[in-house]
């Protein structure tokens, strides 16, 4: 058991470093990873997630996700995951309600902490996770249903379907854009727009950039897993830290960002 935990929690925290890269963003997902390999394990011999476990792994989550939302000024990233904790614990308790034998107390209290650690990431994580770990737990059963290893009355585990569907959408985010909270070219940002810093002047919003311009912006991103400092925009083609872009207008979401170098 204690052999099986080290590995899978080893294997979890490698995939939380290729996704998050050293940041302060990882502390959280490794902390994550070490809670979800004992859970899994536990449910799986003894069909029970411990509230010694799941309950304090709440306020834990939630501490440690403030550590970069302080750090990287993310305050709202922090926002959308304690109120997508609440969300999906409000929607486990409600199946809870409906159908006890379906969906015991345990995984009602996983819910919180896994919400927190997908709505960091985006609502559509939040949505695309939960819905994940549906599909991993009825396929699981019918394998199981039809190897004749249960029957229709036989309770399954449900924590590691929970588990490995978030954990697939969590990495599944640093190679799917529509994951991420805002997109620039296909870049996560890491930071606030207002962390950006150049010379020069401003681009007018509703200016077309300048055939030829040389843009500039100074702000960490994520492409998909690398910290990249800086982002030169060449038009028409773009290069990003060697990654050639073709671009034939400038974004507009550029427009409040980018200043033109002198």
């Amino acid at each position: 058991m204690l052999a099986t935990c080290i590995a899978l929690a080893g294997l979890l925290g490698a995939a939380s470093l290729w996704r998050f890269g050293f940041t302060w963003t990882l502390l959280p997902y490794l902390a994550y990873s070490g809670l979800s390999a004992v859970l899994i394990v536990i449910d799986l011999l003894s069909k029970r997630l411990p509230n010694a476990l799941t309950l304090p792994a709440i306020p834990a989550t939630a501490a440690l996700l403030a550590l970069p939302a302080l750090a990287d000024d993310q305050a709202a990233a922090l926002i959308r995951a304690l109120c997508a904790g609440g969300v999906l614990l409000a929607v486990y308790l409600a199946l809870h309600l409906m159908a006890p034998a379906g969906l015991g107390l345990g995984d009602v209290k996983l819910a919180a902490s896994l919400g927190m650690v997908l709505g960091w990431l985006s609502w559509s994580a939040l949505l695309g996770g939960a819905a994940l770990g549906f599909v991993i737990g009825a396929l699981v059963s019918l394998g199981l249903l039809a190897a004749r290893r249960a029957s229709r009355r036989s309770d399954v585990p449900f924590g590691p379907s929970m588990l490995a569907g978030g954990w697939l959408v969590i990495l599944a985010s640093g190679l799917a854009p529509g994951y991420g909270s805002r997109t620039l070219l296909g870049m996560r940002p890491n930071g606030n727009d207002r962390d950006a810093v150049s010379t020069g002047s401003v681009v007018p919003e509703d200016s077309p950039c300048a055939r030829g311009a040389v843009l500039d912006v100074r702000i960490p991103y994520v492409l998909p897993t690398k910290a990249v400092e800086r982002a030169v925009l060449v038009r028409p083609q773009s290069r990003v830290h060697g990654i050639r872009l073709d671009q034939a207008e400038c974004p507009p979401n550029l427009l409040q960002l980018l200043r033109i170098l002198r």
